[in-house]
């Protein structure tokens, strides 16, 4: 007992440290690399964030970080304007058009980058039967998998849906709350494959995730 009060204790009170400024509230054991560039008011489409260890800047972050407590993180500014080659989006819109073929209303959005699905199903069973998804499209892509997925901030979805929440991004408007689900990543599905896998397959995992609830 003792032990696991202690632990909760830790993880309530995680603290970092961005561009030698300590950071307490909001921390949680896994975070977004955009949540860690907002800490000192940038996105993780206009900066490069990177883990220093014994005073070196490791390699640029991607995706979702695992936090611990008391690590320092350096955020620089990106030097070259534009954000994502053209190429990645090109390569985007085509995965969306087969989605829109067959009626599926999809959304890309270029900063952040990101594509929002529409009106997925979930179980019949679940306290909405239907709801937005968010993805990022991650640095690197598409030889960068796919992962996470952001549900509408305050949608009754979250908790129900397998995968802890997580902080949230601004992303056309709205605010979103990914939630750590991985489905190329142990949580399911398939290797990734960046000849085979894309936006146009990603809808496969999340309309399995939503059936779920």
């Amino acid at each position: 007992m003792g032990n696991d009060n202690g632990n909760e204790k830790r993880e309530d009170h995680l603290e970092i440290f961005v561009n030698e400024k300590k950071f307490e509230k909001g921390i949680q054991q896994q975070m977004t690399v955009d949540a860690i560039a907002g800490l000192v008011g940038l996105t993780a489409e206009n900066a490069v964030v990177r883990r220093l260890m014994n005073g070196k800047a490791g390699d640029p972050l991607q995706g979702v970080v695992e936090i611990k407590s008391e690590e320092h993180f350096v955020v620089t500014r990106k030097h070259v304007e534009g954000g994502f080659d053209e190429p990645v989006f090109m390569r985007v819109e085509a995965e969306l058009a087969k989605l829109r073929l067959g009626g599926q209303l999809v959304t890309l959005v270029r900063t952040p980058a990101a594509v929002i699905f529409h009106n997925l199903p979930a179980a019949p069973t679940a306290p909405q039967t239907s709801t937005d998804v968010m993805v990022l499209i991650p640095a690197g892509y598409p030889a960068s998998m796919l992962d996470g997925a952001f549900l509408p901030e305050g949608s009754p979805l979250i908790g129900r849906v397998k995968g802890a929440a997580q902080g949230t991004i601004a992303v056309a408007g709205h605010n979103w709350r990914l939630i750590s689900y991985h489905p190329h990543n142990g949580g399911g599905g398939p290797p990734w494959n960046p000849n085979l896998h894309g936006f146009h397959s990603y809808i496969d995992e999340l309309l399995t995730w939503l059936g779920a609830v």
